[in-house]
């Protein structure tokens, strides 16, 4: 019985892979072949590495180009005044979303903000906003179809900015692959001084 387990013993050490070389003796062209395929995958990372760093370097300009055209964008103002910054919520199409806000310097004295806006007539609900110049608020009824026209009595000095907001009390997604949260089209500001 001796005799036989050691024959068993020789053959199993026979068949037990070679821990270093993951169960074959290795040669010198294996030796090559995973230096070099070392190598290969080594210059892969490094362009893929590379070209990473680049398209970071190209989405960083993208933003800023983004952010520098938001900042030339103007809402459709009339009167004796300007547009301090960019406005929040706006669109170069003149939609506006859900929290509208722009800052705005008249040259001269304000008596009267009239703002005018619109939304689609497949719109099925009407759509209340809260317009508030300064620190006055009212609120307007945007009904589907029709274009809306609020007259805010102030008395605004020249040349002091001050903040026009709109919030509105919902917002809807426009048709298509427009992913935007719209809440009505503002198709003027005007400063009656």
């Amino acid at each position: 019985m001796d005799g036989a387990n050691s024959n068993h013993a020789a053959v199993v050490r026979a068949r037990s892979p070679n821990r270093r070389t993951g169960g074959r003796l290795s040669s010198a062209r294996q030796s090559r072949q995973v230096v070099e395929r070392k190598t290969v995958a080594e210059k892969l990372a490094s362009e893929l590495r590379d070209e990473q760093r680049r398209l970071n370097a190209e989405q960083r300009r993208l933003n800023d180009a983004t952010a520098e055209m938001q900042g030339r964008l103007r809402i459709p103002l009339r009167g004796y005044g300007e547009q301090l910054g960019a406005a929040t919520g706006y669109w170069a199409d003149g939609w506006i979303g859900g929290k509208f806000a722009v800052t705005l310097k008249p040259e001269l004295k304000v008596r009267i903000v009239e703002l005018r806006l619109w939304q689609p007539a497949d719109r099925w609900k009407v759509q209340s906003m809260l317009v508030s110049v300064a620190d006055i608020s009212q609120t307007l009824a945007l009904w589907p179809g029709q274009c809306a026209r609020l007259n805010m009595r102030v008395a605004l000095p020249a040349q002091q900015p001050f903040s026009l907001e709109i919030s509105a009390q919902s917002t809807w997604r426009a048709p298509g692959e427009d992913d935007r949260e719209l809440a009505g089209q503002l198709l003027g500001v005007w400063l009656w001084h």
